[in-house]
């Protein structure tokens, strides 16, 4: 199943995260251990990225339904995602470089998107304050320009994306908002039928 469909539904319209209904995160029943952590689904397959989308908007503190506490959910991914990225040969010895969002494609190496780790922020603070400043410490002269920062950036071979995307500078922008004020989270879960929506989903056990 996907988050909750009454939910997708109720802010599937709203221009931050787009289409929810088609896109978003795989939640299921059966969990998995991996790296010691338990995940929903069983597998590290999707990207960060997709499943930051809901939580641009919602936050997943409290929320609890049939099959995940979406908070533990998060967490958990992102301790496994990282140490997962750690174990790989992508080319840095800093453990707080990582982010690879093409490991089941990985014939022109591995990408590293920067706002995969940095993104990370309001769910594992510590995790994704180090790894902002890692990245800028390390490859700022190579990610870091006038219109924001790179795609993705291939340390093993040398190599960084000509493009930028404005998912990835507008995923970090909010995050860290939401990790400093939770601004964004409460102004969308403040919208009636958002708030509704949660309110019927969530509510307290």
């Amino acid at each position: 199943m996907k988050l909750n469909d009454s939910l997708a539904r109720s802010i599937s319209a709203n221009p931050l995260i787009g289409d929810t209904g088609n896109a978003g995160i795989s939640i299921y029943s059966d969990d998995k251990v991996i790296f010691a952590k338990s995940i929903a689904g069983g597998s590290l397959n999707e990207s960060l990225m997709s499943v930051y989308r809901p939580f641009l908007i919602m936050d997943p503190k409290g929320k609890v339904d049939d099959f995940v506490d979406y908070k533990k959910y998060l967490s958990n991914y992102i301790l496994a995602y990282k140490r997962r990225d750690n174990e790989m040969s992508i080319g840095t010895r800093f453990t707080d470089i990582w982010g690879v969002e093409n490991v089941e494609d990985t014939y022109q190496g591995y990408l590293v998107n920067p706002a995969i780790a940095i993104a990370a922020y309001p769910f594992e603070k510590e995790i994704g304050l180090k790894a902002l400043r890692k990245f800028y410490e390390e490859y700022a002269d190579v990610l870091f320009t006038q219109y924001g920062f790179r795609s993705w950036i291939d340390i093993k071979n040398n190599d960084v994306s000509e493009s930028y995307r404005a998912r990835n500078q507008a995923t970090i922008a909010v995050m860290i908002e939401n990790a400093n004020s939770g601004m964004i989270w409460k102004l969308y879960e403040n919208i009636p039928e958002v708030k509704k929506t949660l309110e019927k989903v969530y509510a307290k056990k």
